[in-house]
Formats: structure tokens, sequence, C-alpha cells
């Protein structure tokens, strides 16, 4: 998000200074030399005291010089440069200041904004557009909003909230007749009671943010905008200010539009797809192995390929819970070396015997292998994925293919777990691993409750299979 420099007054150590604001950074100006001093021998034992402990995370409050409040949420670790106080800003409110209390409007829902929002809620629930042309030429264009109302997607709790899922949009045209209209779609979050707790709020739009990498299957999106409303006595939504977030990490660019319309779309999934949230919710949408960008979703280095291995072992103990998988053969083998081990327990003594039962207690804790959890969740989302498994491998019965995929990737998974580094890594293990991530998605929104069909479109979408 870019912001234009904009300066101001603000509390800083109970005092109230005047600052600047630039390229993220807020600058604390002291209003005298004497109180420049003090601040530079502030500085210097605030940061002999800082090392070893965890920062902490801080508000601090200013007014902008056009008279709007802000709030700046920062790390408690300012730079010090040319007798300055300087602080990176993580996010930043500006606000509409409520005069009958001084300070910023209660907030009750979040609005979203950017390029893929666009797509993953399409406004042609709201807008039909119709056009006629005559003689070969355009004659005659209209523009109908179908409804007023906000489209919902259903609610999901967080905290002691309830919290709405909405797709609307906003509009914008220029003065000039001859200005563009520019309709954009909107991501509403609504809160079922007012909020002013804004760290809360940022919480909300860091679930946002992992709700976008799933249905993009990146973490480069961008919002072009991120407004706070409020209702007033009439009913009717007031917007009270703006959210900016700086994160450099993700925001890396903006991607083409072929690449934006890879998403899967809001539309489509009635009140069903605000079960996302719930599980961002409760940290079971697991997105560590997404990449940054949609180039880097094409390269399988080692890394991502464990990440993705590791995102499954997640994912499946999430999506199947109540699953015990018995393997008859493991159950034999683990028999036979306690019986071994039991004999060697009651034959030694000291810290011989300790170690003893220690193999025993590790060989007790062996689970089934990451292969027949694999085996498991593939066979049973075979109905969505067989389509995808038998272009990718090029075979007539991909039911087939289960088996030896799970074999391939269940040893690759112990040779990486055990530190191996010379892999040999074969051609089909890229499509064992690319299987693995539209099973992913295949797991999660089966888990929801999409239909299979909307599902195998859905992958369709994101991963641009034809």
């Amino acid at each position: 998000m870019i912001i234009e420099d904009f300066n101001g007054f603000l509390e800083f150590k109970e005092e109230t200074f005047p600052f600047s604001f630039s390229n993220n950074k807020i600058t604390i100006h002291p209003h005298s030399i004497d109180k420049w001093n003090e601040l530079l021998g502030e500085w210097f034992h605030h940061s002999t005291n800082k090392k070893n402990k965890w920062l902490d995370k801080i508000i601090i409050d200013g007014i902008t010089a056009k008279r709007k409040g802000v709030k700046f949420f920062v790390t408690d670790s300012p730079a010090y440069f040319n007798g300055y106080y300087t602080f990176t800003v993580d996010y930043m409110y500006i606000y509409d200041i409520n005069h009958e209390t001084n300070n910023m409007y209660d907030i009750r829902g979040i609005r979203f904004k950017g390029p893929e929002i666009n797509y993953f809620y399409n406004v042609s629930d709201y807008i039909k557009t119709d056009f006629k042309t005559k003689n070969n030429s355009f004659d005659k264009f209209s523009l109908e909003l179908n409804s007023k109302d906000d489209k919902k997607f259903g609610k999901f709790r967080w905290h002691n909230y309830s919290v709405s899922v909405k797709g609307s949009f906003s509009w914008k045209k220029e003065n000039d007749t001859y200005g563009p209209l520019e309709i954009s779609s909107l991501l509403v979050l609504e809160l079922s009671r007012s909020c002013n707790d804004l760290k809360k709020l940022i919480e909300l739009i860091q679930i946002q943010d992992v709700v976008m990498f799933f249905n993009c299957y990146r973490k480069n999106i961008t919002y072009t905008e991120i407004d706070t409303y409020c209702y007033t006595k009439d009913g009717l939504k007031r917007k009270t200010g703006n959210f900016y977030v700086f994160d450099d990490d993700y925001n890396e660019f903006n991607e083409k539009k072929e690449i934006l319309k890879q998403i899967i779309t809001l539309n489509d999934t009635s009140e069903k797809y605000s079960q996302i949230y719930k599980l961002c919710v409760d940290n079971n949408l697991y997105t560590t192995h997404i990449c940054s960008n949609y180039h880097d979703r094409h390269l399988y280095t080692p890394a991502k390929i464990l990440s993705i291995i590791i995102a499954f072992e997640h994912s499946f103990k999430i999506f199947y819970p109540n699953i015990e998988i018995q393997s008859p053969e493991l159950n034999i083998a683990k028999e036979e070396i306690n019986n071994f081990i039991d004999n060697k327990i009651t034959g030694t003594t000291g810290k011989l015997k300790k170690k003893y039962k220690s193999i025993k207690n590790s060989i007790d804790k062996i689970d089934v292998s990451y292969g027949e959890h694999l085996k498991y969740a593939l066979n049973d989302n075979y109905k969505i994925l067989k389509e995808f498994i038998g272009k990718r491998y090029q075979v007539k019965n991909p039911r087939l293919i289960i088996s030896s995929c799970a074999t391939r990737v269940n040893t690759i998974r112990n040779q990486m777990a055990h530190g191996k580094l010379d892999i040999n890594y074969k051609p089909i293990n890229s499509n064992d691993i690319y299987l693995i991530e539209l099973l992913l998605y295949s797991m999660a929104l089966k888990y929801i409750g999409l239909s299979d069909d909307l599902i195998v479109s859905k992958i369709k979408c994101l991963f641009n299979i034809r």
C-alpha cells in the first residue's frame, strides 16, 4: 500500500511531539535542544535494556495536519538517527475523529478492495449490463443494479463475535462527463456488534490474508483499500477510517490479469465458504507451503517439496481426525521387536537397561507410515482427482497410480526427515508432489461441504487446468 507523506503531532513518552511520516516510517521531532539531548540519553539506555528480551508491539496515537486521527502499530524497538527517534510502521489506521468522544468511532465492519478481490467476489451478482448495436454501430448501453443488499456467505465465530462474510461493491465516477465509471468488488467482514480494539481488528485482517493466500495459492496479495465503517442511527453505513498494511515480503509485484483469474471464487459457494475462515481462526488452515508469487509455484526446490509434504501431514490430522489406519504387518513387526527387547531388559541392568527401555518406548510410538495416510486420502478424494491424475500421469486407470504415488512420496519424506541430501529425485516425483497440492485443496473444500463437481471446477480454475 502506498500513501503520501504527511505530518502532525503524536503522543510519545507521555508528551506531545511533532512527527513526520514517510516511506512507512515515523520520525519523532524533539521540540527543543534539551529534549533532543534527553531523548538521546534515554535511547542508549533503552537499547541496552531491550537486549535478549521479546520486543513488544505498541500503538502510538497521533493527529495529522488534516485533523484526522492516526494510530501507528510498531515494534517497540526504535532506531535513532541524527537525534530523532524513528519507528518502522507495520500497520496504520487513519480515522475520522468522533467529536462526542474525541476518539475514533467504534467499528462494525471491515471492507477489502483490490485486484484479487475483484475476482474472488465478482460483482456480476449485483450488476447487469446490456448493449445493443444498430447498423454495425453502437446504439444503446444499459447498466442495471440487481440488488442493493450485500450477498451473504455465512458466519464464523471469532473471539466473542459472530462475523458475517459478505460480498458487495463500490463505484466511482469522475466529474468529467467522459470520465470512466469504475466498479469494484468489496469483501466485507461484519461484526455482530461494535469493536474498538484495533489489535483484534488487525488479527481479523490477518485472517483475511490467510484466506486469500489459500484462494490464490500465492502470498503477494494486493489491497488497494481496507476501510472500516459503523452504522448511523438511521441504519446507514458510515465510513470511519482506513487501515494501511506495510508488508514488503508479500506485495512483491502485481500479477497479470490472466494470473489474477486463477483463484477460488466466492459467488457460487453459498454460505459454506465461511468455514474456511473458521479453519483460519482455529489455526487449522495450513499455508506455510504457499509460495510468495505465481512464478515460484512452478519451482520444486527441496525446501518446497518438504514443505508440501509437511502440509499434507498437518492437514490429514485436521480433516481426518477420527481415522485410525491399522497396519497388520506393522503390528506384527512391533510385537516381534518388543519381545526381543523385553528379553534384553530382563537380562541387563543399569544404563544399558534404561537404553533398551527407551528404545521400546520409541517403538511403541511408531504409527502407520506417511504413505498409508496419503493412500487413504487419495482414495477418499478419488472421484474429485481422477481426471487430474489421468491427465498428469497419462494413464487410462488413475486408480493404479495411488499406491505407487504413496510409496514414492513416503520414501522421499523419510529420506528428507533423516537429513539425506542425495535424494534420487525423478520426473515422476514432480507429478506426485503436484498431486499432493491438488489433494490439499480437495480435502479442505470437501471438509467445508462443497460438492465434488464444484471442487473440481475450483481446482481447474486455481491451477489453470483446461
